[in-house]
């Protein structure tokens, strides 16, 4: 009985120590569950949700689109208009999700690759990192910000 009261003093104390009451860490908990489930969705072949003014800045952009912007490509050897398309296929593997402490607002810091193939033939398979802004709206999590960068070099 006392080694119990102990746990429940101690599992108190670091709750109290980090301002979050147990009920809390279960809604997070939930709410990294979502993320990633929509992130798996992504790599399957899912849109993301995303908030109406999105801001999106991928290697492929030559730079950032914000809303239902057209992106302006970067034309090169390995770019969208040398793909073929519905080709690319992308796997995540997320290092970090943070929810905020309001609950409506997260951050998910993640590496990946993503492979796709050429016209000419070759098969293109980069690692890629990326950091993305979540925001919860109507209860459901949406893609409010991404920067995702490949690791190769033009």
């Amino acid at each position: 009985m006392v080694q119990t009261s102990t746990f429940g003093w101690v599992v108190g104390g670091l709750v109290l120590a980090v301002g979050m009451h147990p009920g809390q860490a279960n809604v997070r908990a939930k709410d990294e569950e979502q993320i990633r489930a929509l992130i798996a969705q992504r790599d399957a072949g899912t849109r993301l949700p995303t908030t109406p003014d999105r801001v999106l800045w991928m290697a492929s952009f030559q730079k950032p689109i914000v809303g239902n912007e057209t992106p302006t490509l970067r034309t090169h050897e390995r770019g969208i208009e040398n793909r073929v398309p519905n080709s690319e296929k992308a796997h995540t593997d997320v290092q970090r999700i943070v929810v905020s402490q309001s609950g409506d607002l997260a951050y998910e810091y993640s590496n990946g690759t993503i492979a796709f193939d050429l016209l000419d033939g070759r098969h293109i398979s980069s690692p890629n990192s990326t950091l993305r802004v979540w925001q919860k709206q109507d209860g459901q999590w949406k893609q409010a910000a991404a920067f995702s960068i490949t690791h190769y070099r033009d």
